[in-house]
């Protein structure tokens, strides 16, 4: 499982190397792999971002999501009948009941092997703006230090100089 780790990590830092020419014949498990809800995220960037996670899906089973959404109020998700604006329960309700493209839950039902990454546009009543949800299934693997260095090392500080400067493409580019 330390393979899945690194896979994640290199990632965060191969989706800004990944040329137009870069194969898409991935295949993935899932009808899509981003959500981009708060519209930051180009036609261009999302179909690369899309076709890296369906290869990282046919390579290790991990399913990766990003969602993004401008706020953690107006979003319209539900949970008996309230809106979710808490950070970490919106995440987590993602993750498990929310139904993406007629799939409900993030990673194979069997191994509990996804992850989602969560991005808003701004911050919540703490101050946050993003989270990282991880399966149980990896949770040996990518534990909450883990997940905490990696928000830290790379997308704390992608969003800081989005926020900076308001330039999307320099956001998608550092994540």
């Amino acid at each position: 499982m330390k393979k899945v780790l690194m896979v994640f990590l290199v990632f965060l830092v191969a989706v800004s190397l990944v040329s137009q020419g870069y194969s898409q014949n991935a295949k993935g498990s899932r009808p899509a792999y981003v959500y981009d809800n708060a519209d930051v995220i180009s036609s261009e960037y999302e179909s690369l971002l899309d076709n890296y996670l369906r290869k990282v899906d046919d390579a290790t089973s991990v399913e990766i999501v990003i969602w993004t959404t401008s706020s953690f109020y107006g979003h319209g998700i539900k949970k008996d009948n309230q809106e979710i604006h808490d950070r970490d329960l919106l995440a987590h309700y993602i993750f498990n009941d929310v139904s993406l493209n007629s799939i409900k839950g993030i990673g194979k039902a069997d191994k509990d092997n996804g992850i989602l990454i969560l991005l808003s546009k701004e911050r919540d009543s703490s101050g946050g703006s993003m989270r990282l949800e991880i399966g149980r299934g990896l949770e040996g693997d990518i534990t909450d230090g883990t997940a905490g260095a990696i928000l830290d090392a790379y997308l704390v500080p992608a969003m800081q100089s989005y926020q900076a400067t308001k330039d999307v493409t320099f956001l998608i580019r550092h994540f």
